[in-house]
């Protein structure tokens, strides 16, 4: 709206004219000193009884306009307000690539590489209790991340990664330990994508998170982590929960965003995997148990506040589809094998290999975890792996139990374990079964039987042994008198080595089971095994025989 005014040599000139608000209007602009005269305010948009455009005033009353990716770095209300003048993700929740191509949920992945460098990067802070995942959040990504990608899309903006796994998770963790924790099951696979919350979402306003949480549905079923869960389910992973020290009290599933997202991946038939570190029943319910737990009672984020709409979303959608009950019943079922404070398991979910293994026996050492038992089963570690628990084990008081049933151990893994073992005086059960140790391992296993005066049970059922080995181990148990069970099922065994055994059965008065089912063993081999067998039942010795 412009006017006409005398200019210096007579001629009419337009100038603006001064803008008065509408009658009426509600706008109230917040008290600011007198402006030099010729600031004057363009006329503002919106006429009649509409709401003048504040944010175009504000603008011009502070000065050149800031852009909204730097936004963070002003004070006050002026960062609110330029931030608030743009999303900095997409109405529907999707990130954008500086290449401007939207991205959704199902490529917000961090790789276990990535991890590991923010690890590192941060390793001095990341020392420090005190700095929690929620910590780091407000007082490090906030800042150094706001241009409306989260620091996983920033690692891989030119070619977003894949979900494969997702991390189910509070946010109260200390940092180093749950970066290590993730780690310990997924280092060993580089390039995995791995979706972690505050490092997969851009941590921007709360209109921000909730657009991305939503992806645009108001239904919580078809939100965020549903695309996250049909990523993992069709790259074949898993969701791995991963609880800590801090919800000892009221367990992991107190958060009900937890509960929801264990839920979810049990309908959506993903397998869950309990992270061996922190899947006892009270990391998981709490003291009080799994048998008094009820989910009802969860809450999302900080319990002293009021109700957020996710927990409202959430509360709605159990409440008016499946109910509380089915709800308890599937937390129930996915954590039906929870760990024993005194155990430490590894199953096959985990693809735990060298890197990880070296990771795991660290915090068992550094977190001062009672372990007794240590279960890795079905898992990558080779001999690298076997190499590592043995410089750990060589010192170790506390594992009686060691089970490395499938793990990829040769002849140089059993050798490294059988040098660790001729000096441990602990463990009393050691399990290989399943590995690829042929006779050359059991020679080793063999020598250091001469020296062990702990082990009771040993087990090498599915190696590749043959005659020879079960010949060296014939020879070392002649003079052993603490083996008590000895398995060699499917194992290569021939004639010669079962009349091995039977001699060394004669002198041996300690072993009461062995297991030689499933191998070559013709008719000469067991009859002298059977006639030894006779020979200690008829003097009223306990000894069972499988052949």
């Amino acid at each position: 709206d412009m006017g006409k005014a005398k200019g210096k040599d007579g001629d009419e000139a337009t100038v603006p004219r001064q803008r008065q608000l509408p009658r009426g209007s509600t706008c109230e602009l917040p008290e600011q000193p007198r402006q030099p005269r010729q600031r004057q305010l363009p006329r503002l948009r919106g006429g009649g009884g509409e709401c003048c455009d504040c944010f175009e005033v504000l603008r011009l009353l502070r000065g050149p306009a800031v852009p909204a990716e730097s936004a963070r770095e002003l004070p006050g209300a002026a960062a609110a307000e330029a931030n608030e003048s743009r999303m900095m993700v997409t109405p529907t929740g999707k990130q954008v690539t500086t290449k401007g191509e939207e991205v959704g949920p199902d490529r917000w992945a961090i790789t276990s590489t990535q991890v590991e460098s923010l690890l590192h990067d941060h390793i001095d802070l990341f020392t420090d209790p005190n700095v929690t995942a929620r910590v780091f959040v407000q007082e490090h990504v906030r800042k150094s991340h706001s241009k409306g990608r989260g620091i996983a899309l920033t690692h891989n903006d030119d070619d977003p990664k894949k979900v494969e796994l997702m991390v189910s998770h509070c946010w109260d963790e200390p940092m180093g330990k749950f970066l290590r924790d993730v780690l310990i099951l997924t280092s060993d696979q580089e390039h995995l994508g791995m979706f972690v919350c505050f490092l997969s979402l851009y941590q921007g306003s709360q209109e921000e998170l909730n657009a991305q949480v939503t992806q645009g549905s108001s239904d919580i079923k078809e939100g965020c982590f549903a695309e996250v869960l049909a990523s993992v389910k069709e790259a074949g992973g898993v969701m791995m929960v991963v609880s800590n020290e801090k919800v000892l009290d009221l367990g992991l599933y107190s958060r009900l965003w937890c509960t929801w997202e264990v839920f979810c991946a049990k309908q959506d038939e993903v397998p869950i995997l309990v992270h061996p570190l922190t899947g006892t029943e009270a990391h998981l319910f709490g003291t009080t148990g799994k048998q008094q737990f009820r989910p009802e009672l969860g809450r999302c984020g900080n319990p002293a506040l009021a109700v957020t709409d996710d927990e409202k979303g959430i509360r709605h959608a159990i409440e008016h589809d499946v109910g509380w009950d089915a709800i308890r019943e599937e937390l129930l079922r996915a954590s039906e094998y929870t760990t024993s404070v005194n155990s430490v398991d590894v199953g096959d979910g985990g693809k735990v290999g060298p890197k990880g293994i070296k990771l795991l026996l660290e915090a068992i050492a550094t977190d001062n975890i009672p372990c007794e038992s240590l279960n890795i089963v079905g898992n990558n570690i080779g001999d690298s792996g076997a190499e590592a628990l043995a410089t750990m084990l060589q010192h170790n008081n506390t594992i009686t139990r060691l089970n490395l049933l499938g793990d990829q151990i040769t002849d140089l893994g059993a050798q490294a374990l059988a040098t660790m073992l001729q000096h441990n005086n602990t463990i009393t059960t050691l399990n290989l079964l399943g590995n690829q140790i042929t006779d050359l391992g059991a020679q080793a296993l063999a020598t250091m039987l001469q020296h062990n005066s702990t082990i009771r049970v040993l087990v090498l059922s599915a190696n590749n042994i043959g005659d020879s080995g079960a010949q060296a181990l014939a020879t070392m148990l002649q003079h052993n008198n603490t083996i008590e069970q000895l398995f060699l099922s499917s194992t290569n065994i021939g004639d010669l080595g079962a009349q091995a055994l039977a001699t060394m059965l004669q002198n041996n008065n300690t072993i009461d089971y062995l297991d030689l089912a499933g191998n070559n063993i013709g008719d000469s081999g067991a009859k002298a095994l059977k006639d030894v067998k006779a020979a200690k039942n008829a003097k009223g010795m306990a000894f069972t025989l499988l052949v």
